[in-house]
Parts: structure tokens; C-alpha cells; sequence
């Protein structure tokens, strides 16, 4: 059930004959989930492919050091890191984003350029440093732009779904 205020026409974000309203803090966190849960599977398919070709050509060892850890943390915050900023430039949406139907762009309505992704990134984490105090403003804006948001001049709009036209 959606709220709709009493006396507003159309309030509901996804149906308002005005235009995109501004993804809130429910939808841009399920799309995050999304997005970590294909990056992931990803590399677990990936991880998995590559050490049944290892045992192929000889014996695997599951023990790892603390370095091989770290290191395999650090590849994978940067592969979610051009993940990220590669689909907003691209696409204007991650795979999370599209299936919630919503976007990012800059303010002036233009995609994120790669300079503005990693800008944008990099305020998502400053955001989360303290006590995730930088994503609040979501919650509280018009516009639904937290400290990234701002930092980056973009938004997270609802888009409308496109239909084709059957001939």
C-alpha cells in the first residue's frame, strides 16, 4: 500500500503525472544490497571457476594468510568500486538501480561522468564513517540527496518505465 496525501493528486512517486520524483532511502538501500549481492556472486563464480582449474594442474591449499586476506579485500572493494562508477556512467543505473526503477544523474538531469562517480563514491564513504550520519539527510531533503548527493551534485529519481510500441 503506498501513502498518498489527503488532497494531493497523485502523490504516489511512481504514478505523479508531474514528473521523476526522488528516489528515498529504502529504495537506493535495496538497490545497494542488490548491487553487492551481484558483485559477490560474481566473484565467487569466478573464485570457484579458477581454483577447479588450479586442482586441475595440481594441489589447492585453502589455508590463507592474513595478507592474502587483506589482499583479496582490497580486490574486491575495487572491483565494487568501477562496478559502481562504471554503470552510473554508462547506464546511469546499476542493475539494483534498474530493477527498482530508479537512476542517478547530476542535478542539471546529465549522467555522472567518471570524475563525478568517483566523487560521489568517495562521499558514500565519508557519509558512512560516522554512524552513517551522511545518509540522514536523505530522510529529511526535497530532494532526497545525502551528503554524496550533495558533495556530487547528483539525485536518485524514479524512472517511469519505458513500454515499445508492439507494430
Amino acid at each position: 500500500m503506498t501513502d498518498v496525501v489527503p488532497g494531493r493528486e497523485g502523490s504516489d512517486p511512481l504514478s505523479d503525472p508531474s514528473g521523476p520524483q526522488f528516489a528515498g532511502i529504502v529504495s537506493r538501500g535495496c538497490a545497494f544490497a542488490l548491487d553487492v549481492l551481484i558483485v559477490q556472486a560474481s566473484l565467487f563464480a569466478v573464485g570457484a571457476v579458477i581454483a577447479l582449474i588450479a586442482e586441475a594442474f595440481g594441489e589447492v591449499s585453502i589455508d590463507v594468510s592474513a595478507l592474502e586476506v587483506a589482499l583479496g579485500a582490497i580486490f574486491w572493494i575495487l572491483v565494487f568500486d568501477v562496478y559502481l562508477i562504471a554503470f552510473w556512467w554508462l547506464a546511469g543505473q546499476t542493475p539494483g538501480m534498474r530493477l527498482l526503477g530508479i537512476a542517478v544523474t547530476t542535478t542539471e538531469g546529465a549522467k555522472v561522468t567518471p570524475k563525478r562517480g568517483v566523487v560521489r563514491l568517495v562521499g558514500m564513504v565519508l557519509a558512512a564513517i560516522p554512524l552513517f550520519a551522511g545518509y540522514v539527510p536523505i530522510m529529511l531533503n526535497d530532494e532526497r540527496q545525502g551528503f554524496h548527493d550533495k558533495l556530487a551534485k547528483t539525485v536518485v529519481r524514479y524512472r517511469k518505465p519505458t513500454r515499445k510500441k508492439q507494430a
